[in-house]
């Protein structure tokens, strides 16, 4: 990435447990959204609701105006459910 990200590109980082890409990505996630661009932030690891509404609250939307945001939690829907 050493001309940046590319315009409708896609960031894949990987790396140890625990050294802060989650962390590192959301302040990116923050700082380009807060610029008006749109994001989309997918993570694979397990995020519990309550640690999406902590990051929501306390890092987002003191800084984003979210009310035009769609969440959709998928955490309770089984794959048959989705057929």
């Amino acid at each position: 990435m050493g001309g940046g990200a590319a315009p409708g590109g896609v960031v894949l980082l990987g790396g140890e447990p625990g050294i802060g890409k989650s962390t590192l990505m959301l302040q990116v996630a923050l700082a380009v959204g807060a610029s008006g661009a749109k994001v989309l932030y997918i993570s694979g690891e397990e995020m519990t609701k309550h640690t999406m509404d902590l990051i929501l609250e306390e890092w987002i939307r003191p800084h984003v105006d979210i009310s035009a945001w769609e969440f959709y939690d998928l955490s309770c829907v089984s794959r048959a459910s989705l057929r």
